[in-house]
């Protein structure tokens, strides 16, 4: 199966390097984001994995090229990790951004993690083949490279592949009444109607109702190959998936989407039973579901939302954070600057950091990104956050020394507050936290989501460090180019869709300017202090 064009991009425009990094800080940052942080490739082996794989193995001479040169063209990965066993790539060239030192030190760490058991790369072995292929013109050519460097692979036959033709074969759906807060025992419940569904996908409205129902579909799906697949499931509110009569994922609480889940089965060649229970309390609803697995092109639509034209494949490539962990998209966004980053946070929660301007400028709920347009092919322009309640909250710097309230706040950092983005560092449940400078000053931007049943919302602890000279003018805008109105009580409401509260303490006495613009002094002293932002949805 053939996999479309992948641009694996690199971070070091957004994240300057420090020397005497160990592998696994420098490999994280440069490399985790297409290849995992785990070696198993990014988006469960959508993208190459290095985990226990052949192109690793053996001299390291093949590997270092790719890094100083780049890569181009179909390659096959044989490794367990892998969505699918051929890749169509693009890798750009690192040669220029690294030092030998660091492609070493990169390169032993990768070849000796995940299953990799091979010998360290010195200094002198990477000097050795850069000056080999000095003149070289970026990208090597797939065919290129494994010629000049084969890999030591025993072809395999490819097994046969069964097509799937409809979804869900013989779907039928059950449609239920009642209130419920959890799943409930469907067998003391009596379906209201039975209906065949045609188009083999399903789809909370195909019951008919708006809230208060409960809906059950029961069908056989098709493994056009033997493996594992994973089922990826949401909704708005709780839902359960049962393969082959294995629970496989679950939701089983109230709550909107972004709660997506995942679990994995092993089946063999052919058709499998599938039950799919779903209910909805109160507010919208709906329920998205996909599978994955050998034979397979990629997420394969099991539900209307979400699926292609007519169905099952979808030219969608939805991104979902884990369970419990956060997940990061570092493409363009439109309504952030060209070096935003994105953070969707598992329930919900979703935002986008500049590196330009040190803020947050988007707020968002549900769905995170759609990574379509720039993870598959050369796709140009900016992608919109894929959820809803999208709250642009600033654009502009984020910090400014402001003689008094009149005056202007600055299109741009000026020399004085010398702006300089340092990059970011994850917690266990991989959310970041943004590290960058401001005239001598150290600051830590560290969002975390709030989560609670049915309420979203966002807080922000941001430590400036004081080591020198205390400014006393420097003023931090919470929003502009939104209508913000005083709550009262350090509270502010930010377009009637956000609800902002300041905390006390390194804030002095916020205030709005034209109706349009939220300012907050800052009271510092030498050493830490720390200004507390708390987001809530309306």
């Amino acid at each position: 199966m053939k996999r479309p064009a992948l641009i694996l991009v690199s971070t070091l425009a957004i994240a300057p390097l420090a020397p005497g990094q160990d592998g696994k800080v420098l490999y994280e940052q440069l490399c985790g984001a297409c290849h995992g942080n785990d070696g198993k490739g990014a988006q469960e082996g959508q993208f190459p994995p290095l985990a226990d794989s052949a192109w690793i193995k053996g001299a390291p001479d093949r590997m270092i090229q790719v890094v100083l040169h780049g890569l181009m063209g179909e390659i096959t990965v044989p490794s367990e990790h892998a969505a699918s066993p051929t890749y169509n790539l693009v890798m750009p060239p690192q040669g220029a951004a690294l030092t030998d030192e660091q492609i070493a030190t990169i390169s032993t760490y990768v070849r000796s993690s995940w299953g990799n058991k091979e010998g360290a790369v010195t200094v002198a072995m990477v000097k050795a083949q850069r000056e080999a292929t000095a003149g070289k013109a970026p990208f090597w050519q797939a065919s290129e490279l494994l010629e000049r460097y084969p890999l030591n692979v025993v072809p395999t036959k490819p097994e046969e592949t069964l097509p799937v033709n409809v979804p869900i074969k013989d779907l039928l759906s059950y449609v239920y009444t009642g209130s419920w807060d959890r799943l409930p025992d469907w067998g003391k419940l009596k379906a209201q109607a039975v209906e065949e569904e045609h188009k083999g996908l399903i789809a909370s409205s195909q019951a008919g109702k708006s809230q208060n129902f409960g809906l059950v579909w029961e069908g056989k799906i098709t493994a056009p190959n033997s493996g594992n697949f994973t089922f990826r499931l949401d909704s708005d509110d709780g839902s359960r998936v049962i393969v082959a009569g294995k629970k496989v994922a679950e939701i089983n609480s109230n709550g909107g989407m972004g709660r997506a889940t995942e679990g994995s089965i092993k089946l063999e060649q052919g058709t499998h039973p599938i039950r799919v229970e779903y209910y909805n309390k109160g507010g919208p609803h709906g329920i998205t579901l996909g599978m994955k697995g050998p034979g397979l092109k990629g997420w394969f639509a099991l539900s209307e939302a979400g699926a292609g034209q007519g169905g099952g494949p979808s030219n969608k490539m939805p991104i979902y954070p884990p369970a419990n962990e956060a997940v990061i998209y570092r493409n363009f966004i439109e309504g952030t600057t060209p070096r935003g980053i994105g953070v969707g946070y598992h329930g919900g929660v979703n935002l986008a950091f500049s590196a330009d301007t040190m803020s947050v400028d988007l707020l968002w709920t549900g769905l995170f990104m759609d990574g379509s347009r720039h993870w598959t092919g050369r796709g140009q322009g900016n992608q919109p956050p894929a959820g809803q309640n999208v709250v642009k909250v600033n654009s502009g710097p984020s910090f400014a020394l402001l003689e008094s309230q009149t005056t202007a706040w600055p299109g741009e950092f000026g020399d004085d507050l010398e702006a300089r983005f340092v990059g970011y560092k994850y917690n266990r449940r991989q959310e970041p936290a943004f590290y960058f400078t401001l005239a001598g000053l150290k600051i830590e931007d560290r969002p975390q989501a709030i989560l609670g049943r049915n309420r979203f919302g966002l807080q922000r602890a941001i430590t400036i460090e004081v080591g020198g000279k205390v400014p006393s003018t420097l003023h931090f805008r919470a929003a502009n180019g939104i209508e913000v109105k005083e709550l009262g009580g350090n509270r502010f409401d930010l377009g009637g869709q956000v609800v902002l509260e300041v905390g006390k303490g390194t804030a002095n006495r916020p205030y709005v300017r034209n109706n349009n613009e939220l300012l907050i002094p800052l009271q510092l002293k030498r050493g830490e202090n720390i200004l507390n932002l708390r987001y809530s949805w309306n």
